[in-house]
């Protein structure tokens, strides 16, 4: 509700004068006294311009169920000098900002925005409080010639954590500068990410992917390569060039869980835009990384993506082994290789020592050779990688399944190789017991295996099958 708006505006002799004043009903008031003299030429601006403990959730009756912002508004200005080269002084206050909004990747329980104007100049100075770290805004801007005014903010934090649902949570260290003048708009800085989980979801195995003949009715149609290849903005819509020269460094706590790939990552980025072009250079490193292919747990001995120019072309450099504890031959070593431009990669299957395709094809999915291929063995182990090409296929749902019991990273897979080849289920209770059940595939015996960690690195272990077993594990790595 509104009681009370009034607007009154006079000219004469050729001076303006404007005053209004409108009050919102227990939600702040906003009042203008602007006068400007001399309208055909000098045009000198006087007066003042004031709001009153303006409340933020006035907007709140456009958000959906969930959303919400609030916070206070309180400003007075003082207007001089001419509409060529304006006098502002006074200030421009937005206080105990709070803010639950689902476009934002983070709630915001306390912010602060002050901007003071001294004549021709002002300075900025806020902050955005969140449950877990604070934001720190800094600005400047200069209009003394209004040709040629400036403007600047700097963003810095420690560990600022960003929540995007369903995809990621991150924690950022940015130092980033937003530089602004009437002809170029620029972006520069670092952007440190030390700590974040990426989870993205695989699709189902029916998605369609998008027809090539599909047509956007109110748009040109694109290319592949015009995609691979697009401009972006060169400018803004009022005429600043574009252009940013931003470095971002991945820490080593960095985690992505995608489509059958588990690794850490690393490495530095250098992103630069000018004159419509996004350049992307650098590395990032796979590390400890295993990749769910072929029904098998495959383990990456080498990972490398590197960019020099394109960000959807980088360069592949990897290299990912079948685990050695799954091989009939522990001197065997058999997996895929992964190289080239992102757009066309050379895959090829290798074995160690160096053996015919079929060889290392049947290293790699059964973890033995072919030359006893008469054996029933050998066909146990076909038949093994087969069984786990076809559970492979279920582990999203088999993980549900536990997260419904409380048991975490619950699987479906096989292990073993050859005749000792078994299905087997595993889970995690807590955060150090892990529970492991498993059936022979041939021999129908079961086995249970219990493991407690102890310390980070050290396991006591319990195997029951027809012997029982006890265990004093220490994991290190050289």
């Amino acid at each position: 509700d509104i009681p009370k708006l009034s607007v009154n505006a006079d000219i004469q002799n050729n001076n303006l004068t404007l005053k209004s004043d409108i009050n919102v009903q227990n939600q702040g008031r906003i009042g203008t006294d602007l006068k400007i003299n001399d309208l055909s030429k000098g045009r000198q601006l006087g007066g003042t311009f004031t709001i009153e403990g303006l409340r933020l959730s006035l907007v709140n009756q456009l958000f959906s169920s969930g959303e919400s912002m609030d916070g206070e508004v309180v400003s007075r200005l003082s207007f001089g000098g001419n509409l060529e080269k304006p006098l502002l002084n006074g200030n421009f206050d937005i206080r105990n900002i709070k803010t639950k909004l689902k476009s934002l990747p983070f709630d915001v329980t306390d912010g602060q925005v002050a901007i003071r104007f001294n004549g021709t100049s002002s300075t900025l100075n806020g902050h955005v409080q969140t449950p877990d770290s604070k934001l720190n805004i800094n600005g400047q801007a200069n209009w003394a010639n209004m040709n040629n005014w400036t403007a600047e903010v700097r963003a810095q934090a420690d560990n600022f954590k960003v929540d995007i649902p369903s995809m990621a949570k991150l924690k950022v260290s940015p130092n980033v500068v937003v530089k602004a003048s009437p002809k170029l708009l620029d972006l520069s800085g670092n952007v440190d990410i030390p700590w974040a989980r990426i989870a993205i979801e695989s699709l189902p195995d029916n998605a369609e992917p998008v027809s090539e003949d599909e047509v956007i009715l109110n748009g040109p149609r694109k290319s592949k390569e015009e995609l691979i290849n697009r401009q972006f903005a060169t400018e803004t819509k009022s005429g600043m060039q574009i252009q940013s020269d931003l470095k971002i460094k991945i820490g080593d706590d960095v985690h992505l869980d995608a489509y059958g790939l588990k690794t850490n990552l690393n490495g530095l980025l250098s992103v630069k835009q000018d004159k419509g072009k996004l350049g992307l250079f650098g590395q990032i490193n796979l590390k400890n990384g295993r990749y769910a292919s072929f029904g098998q747990d495959l383990l990456i001995r080498k990972g490398q993506i590197s960019f020099a120019g394109l960000p959807s072309q980088p360069m592949l450099n990897i290299e990912a082994i079948r685990n050695p504890e799954a091989m009939e031959d522990s001197k065997v070593t058999a997996g895929v290789k992964v190289i080239g431009m992102a757009s066309s990669p050379q895959v090829t299957i290798f074995s160690d020592p160096a053996k015919s395709q079929d060889q290392a094809l049947s290293y790699l999915l059964t973890g033995r050779s072919l030359e006893n291929s008469g054996e029933a063995g050998s066909s146990g182990s076909v038949g093994a990688a087969l069984l786990g090409l076809g559970l492979a296929k279920s582990g999203k749902v088999v993980g549900g399944i536990g997260e419904a019991f409380g048991i975490q990273d619950l699987n479906l897979g096989t292990a073993g190789v050859g005749d000792s080849s078994k299905v087997q289920v595993s889970g995690n209770i807590g955060k150090r017991l892990q529970v492991k059940y498993g059936v022979g595939l041939f021999d129908g015996l079961a086995e249970v295996t219990l493991r407690y960690r102890l310390m980070p690195q050290l396991y006591f272990q319990s195997v029951s099958s027809t012997n029982q077993v006890f265990d004093l594990l220490y994991q290190f790595e050289f």
